[in-house]
């Protein structure tokens, strides 16, 4: 309140020391409080009609700078910005939530039941399974090779399909997979890739069978078929377009001029298979067993001379196919070497069992203009050096002679109906013995 001068005329402001004075005045009644001996010396104010009166007004506050003013918080608009802001949250939350259950109901749907999947792809993956693997476990490495994604929902719906088939069925068989290796479409739903691996009736029946060491794929997968282990057409899919890790085959390259694409490495033996096995499960039981014949010495010594692992192997199909017997094998070894180190004088084998491979295994089969492309690269009547693959499956003694030639300097050798060999260091001598040999009737 402002001390208003002019109508206290007669009012004398006590000095700072002095005591404090407050007079109140009402219309209808007067009270008033001062120190007495005060009383006598200051004459009395003005009467004033309600209001009130400092004799010593407080000092007025320090001006507040403009700057510093603090406006009242916009509390209103605070709260309407929270209130956005948390609806702004739940809408993002929503719509991620949205293309979460969007993506794995499509991949579910994928897996579940091929929808949109490609169903002229025809693509396979290698899949091997362990012995005793339970459903759960054949998802599992199914998920691993990228061919389904949503394995738990493939679980649950596995499961549930298992309930419902047997859901009348008293203690029913849990569901029982073949072991080895297995090729599977990726076209294909969840329930075509586990039918594909789960014997069908008698198949957990064995047969044993015996291969011998000349025979080639095309005679192996015959008598497979023959015998119910795989279908003749699984087999050859397998073996193009099969992916097997070892370390002889990744080391082939390109094999796009092989007629078959891992002649020579279905090792001869005794093996026992299931009735109707996985077809890359067959293969690998071969593969396994080459893998354990090929030793680290044998290996050595193809880099001693020179030569890679599937050159010892071409080298050894031929040696299988044309010696008579075991103990030929060096011989005809010594003379496929000799002409190998000897090109400018010999720059073909001239080994007729290539010829033969050609119009046995190959001509029925193909057309006749790939049929001369064929040839070009097997024939080593016209192709120089080792053919482009192994023309057959040879055997531990036939590879170790192509590794372990007999030590002789012959570049020519014939056979006679007897099977008995007759060597020649000549083209004249080998000629020579050949026109005797078809005198006496005895020429091969």
């Amino acid at each position: 309140m402002e001390n208003n001068n002019n109508n206290n005329n007669g009012f004398t402001p006590r000095r700072q020391n002095e005591p404090f004075k407050l007079d109140i005045n009402f219309d209808d009644e007067e009270m008033f409080y001062a120190d007495s001996d005060l009383m006598e010396d200051i004459p009395a104010p003005a009467r004033p009609k309600g209001e009130v009166y400092f004799s010593n007004p407080p000092p007025a506050a320090p001006a507040r700078p403009a700057n510093s003013y603090n406006k009242p918080k916009p509390t209103k608009k605070k709260r309407n910005k929270r209130g956005l802001s948390s609806a702004m949250i739940m809408v993002i939350v929503a719509l991620c939530m949205s293309i979460v259950l969007s993506y794995v109901g499509i991949t579910a749907m994928r897996d579940l039941f091929a929808i949109g999947k490609d169903p002229l792809n025809t693509r396979e993956v290698s899949v091997v399974l362990p012995h005793n693997a339970s459903t759960e476990e054949v998802i599992n490495i199914l998920a691993g090779e990228g061919l389904i994604r949503q394995r738990w929902i493939s679980q649950i719906y596995a499961r549930f399909t298992y309930w419902l088939v047997n859901r009348n069925v008293t203690n029913p068989r849990a569901p029982v997979y073949i072991p080895g290796e297995h090729m599977v479409c990726i076209s294909w739903a969840l329930e075509e890739m586990l039918d594909s691996m789960r014997p069908r009736r008698g198949e957990q029946q064995t047969v044993t069978i015996s291969f011998h060491e000349n025979m080639t794929v095309r005679q192996i997968f015959d008598r497979l078929h023959d015998n119910r282990v795989a279908s003749r057409d699984g087999l050859m899919r397998a073996m193009h377009s099969g992916e097997f890790d070892y370390h002889f085959i990744n080391a082939l390259g390109d094999t796009s001029l092989r007629f078959f694409r891992l002649e020579g490495y279905l090792f001869p033996d005794t093996y026992e298979f299931f009735v109707n096995e996985a077809p890359n499960s067959v293969l690998r039981r071969f593969f396994d067993n080459f893998n354990r014949r090929w030793t680290d010495e044998h290996a050595a010594r193809a880099t001693e001379l020179g030569m890679s692992t599937d050159d010892i192997i071409i080298l050894a199909s031929m040696i299988q196919m044309e010696a008579a017997n075991a103990q030929q094998m060096q011989q005809v070894s010594a003379v496929f070497h000799n002409r190998l180190n000897n090109r400018s004088e010999f720059p073909h084998l001239q080994s007729e069992a290539t010829q033969h491979y050609v119009m046995n295994n190959v001509a029925q089969h193909v057309e006749s203009g790939m049929l001369a492309s064929i040839n070009q690269v097997y024939n080593t009547y016209v192709r120089p050096g080792l053919p482009a693959g192994p023309i057959g499956n040879p055997g531990m003694d036939a590879i170790e002679a192509a590794l372990w030639p007999a030590d002789i300097d012959y570049y020519f050798f014939q056979h006679d109906r007897n099977g008995q060999i007759y060597l020649s260091r000549t083209r004249q001598e080998h000629e020579s013995t050949r026109s005797r040999l078809m005198l006496e009737g005895l020429l091969r």
